[in-house]
């Protein structure tokens, strides 16, 4: 602000300032003034009190902001020695690879420069890119069908190929495939280490299995339970099973081989209770109308065996579950399969046994493809013995090789010279028993079998002590799905006290009750001879038979002389469990 007074004489400044001193009010100096009211009250104040007050806080006004431009500067200057500092402690850190250091001293991983950790990482990409090269050229030789199996290392011969080492040199370990690494063979590992994991591959991921005939699976039963015919319900029994709700078609034939209770039960979709349908014939019945699910009992005798299929004709029996059939089998199947067979030779003095049961109790591996033949040397073997599945009995001379065994007539039905039951070849034999029920006995349940009895003489001699006792050559009893062939064989009756007691057969054979199930069973006896015998053959049912097995036994072109008849079947106009094909025979009344 100008003062326009200042130039005047004292009088006249003092009339000109009347103009401007307008403010004749003192100020408190108990209150500190800004800057900005100092400024304003000094030209306007007309006491010199007041002025001087004001120029006194004006002093102190500048001493204050005096020191806190030095106390700024103070601090501004602590700041950049502190920042000076840091920025010391990073440049060491980049340059001392300390532990505790920074991101920079971790990315130069010891080296000098960050320069020569980059051009390190470089060089270790393209020896990795060279080894994913050489593994994926290893894995294509893998899957073209390589690598060959070599025995020794010097087979391996070709660098760009690999191999399966087979061998035993030092260095190199048997089941390992090896690889050229531009200087030597490498292991890769054991070859096909890795495969299919145990149980990862299961029946619904077969796309070529189909369906077993057999709907029943025994292994979801309801156990201790059968079904009530009048309502359904399931009662407590000890002894039998009752079927899972099985999957059916209404109104449609369904067949069973073995029939515990003769019904079956049906269910609609929602599984309510229908009613009963029984057998009609014993083995086949029709669901009701609007039956989705069928349930039946089973007894504990049967729940190993049994079968419910589709259609009116029992068959074989098919364990259930998926299959797979021969035509989604491919490849070269035309070679048959390959059987090993051991000959064991049985001779009372110079053989690898002296008995026909040290030759059998020796054998422990027989299957259908490792398959054993005991050649029994001419002579005479006293003992009684019982064959075994896949293991055949060869004698050297039908008249010369002889097994002769003597019972005890109070055991009469329990002995036997030969008990044969099995799949197995029994020929060229003498069989010769006394107090015994039969000479051959083949008669237990051991499972489905086919057996070959040729060239086999057969001579029961009766008792020692009971003239009454009439012993027959040969006795069959078959079950399911056995069928025995008896081939140009002599089944002959000798009484050894010269008598000839009444009731002997030439061939005696019978089926099973339906117990054992009602599987087809064949009986073939062909061009054999049967002598002093009261019939020549005689089929029985057995006592217990429910069903018509319809079994078939084929009695073709043999020369049969007996005291009675050619056969005794007293029930074969009324019982339907065997079929006798009787043709050619040569009967002569003796």
């Amino acid at each position: 602000m100008e003062y326009p007074f200042k130039d005047l004489l004292p009088l006249d400044e003092v009339l000109a300032r009347e103009g401007y001193y307008k403010d004749w009010t003192h100020l408190d100096p108990e209150v500190f003034y800004s800057l900005t009211q100092i400024s304003e009250y000094i030209k306007t104040k007309g006491y010199g009190v007041d002025v001087r007050l004001l120029i006194a806080q004006l002093a102190e006004h500048f001493g204050l902001k005096t020191t806190q431009v030095v106390d700024l500067a103070n601090s501004l200057s602590t700041k950049h020695d502190a920042l000076k500092d840091q920025f010391d402690v990073v440049i060491r850190d980049a340059t001392s690879g300390a532990d505790w250091g920074g991101e920079v001293a971790l990315a130069r991983g010891g080296k000098a420069t960050l320069g020569q950790r980059l051009d390190e990482t470089t060089a270790q990409l393209a020896q990795n890119m060279q080894q994913i090269e050489t593994n994926t050229s290893q894995i294509a030789t893998l899957a073209s069908g390589s690598p060959k199996a070599v025995s020794l290392v010097s087979q391996m011969s070709d660098t760009t190929k690999n191999y399966v080492y087979t061998g035993s040199e030092g260095g190199y370990t048997a089941g390992h495939w090896y690889y050229y690494n531009g200087s030597a063979w490498t292991s890769g590992g054991v070859y096909q280490s890795t495969g299919i994991a145990d149980g990862s591959v299961t029946q619904d991921k077969l796309s070529f299995t189909e369906d077993s005939k057999n709907l029943f699976n025994k292994t979801a039963v309801t156990i201790d339970r059968y079904i009530n015919t009048a309502d359904g319900a399931l009662i407590f029994s000890g002894s039998f099973n009752v079927s899972e709700y099985i999957p059916v078609l209404p109104s449609t034939l369904y067949s069973m081989n073995k029939i515990s209770f003769g019904a079956i039960h049906c269910y609609d979709a929602s599984k309510i209770w229908l009613g009963t349908v029984y057998f009609a014939d014993l083995s086949t019945t029709v669901t009701l109308p609007n039956t989705a699910f069928i349930r039946f009992t089973v007894s504990d005798a049967d729940l190993a065996t049994q079968q419910l299929e589709l259609g009116t004709i029992s068959t074989e029996y098919e364990s259930y579950g998926k299959k797979i059939p021969i035509s989604a089998i491919r490849g070269d199947f035309n070679e048959p399969i390959k059987t090993t067979t051991t000959t064991i030779v049985v001779d009372p003095s110079a053989g690898d046994f002296t008995t026909i049961n040290g030759a059998l109790n020796s054998i422990t591996d027989a299957t259908e493809t490792n398959r054993y033949v005991i050649f029994v040397k001419k002579g005479t073997y006293n003992e009684t013995f019982r064959t075994n599945h896949w293991v055949d009995i060869i004698g050297e001379d039908k008249y010369k090789t002889i097994i002769d065994y003597t019972g005890d007539v109070t055991t009469w039905n329990d002995t036997s010279t030969v008990f044969a039951e099995s799949n197995m070849t029994l020929s060229n034999l003498t069989l010769i028993g006394a107090d015994t029920k039969y000479p051959l006995h083949i008669d237990k349940a051991t499972g489905a079998w086919d057996m070959l009895v040729e060239n086999v003489r057969c001579i029961h001699r009766g008792s020692l002590t009971d003239p009454v006792k009439a012993g027959t050559p040969v006795g069959i009893g078959l079950y399911p799905y056995q069928n025995l062939t008896m081939i140009d064989c002599d089944f002959i009756y000798e009484d050894v006290k010269g008598t000839q007691a009444f009731g002997a057969s030439g061939v005696y054979f019978h089926n099973i009750s339906d117990v054992a199930g009602t599987g087809y069973r064949k009986l073939v006896v062909e061009r054999c001879i049967m002598k002093g015998v009261t019939y020549g053959y005689r089929p029985n049912a057995v006592s217990g038979t429910t069903s018509a097995q319809k079994n078939d036994a084929y009695i073709v072109n043999n020369d049969i002389t007996a005291t009675h008849a050619e056969y005794y079947f007293p029930e074969e106009e009324t019982d339907e469990s065997w079929n006798v094909f009787a043709i050619g025979n040569r009967y002569t009344r003796a």
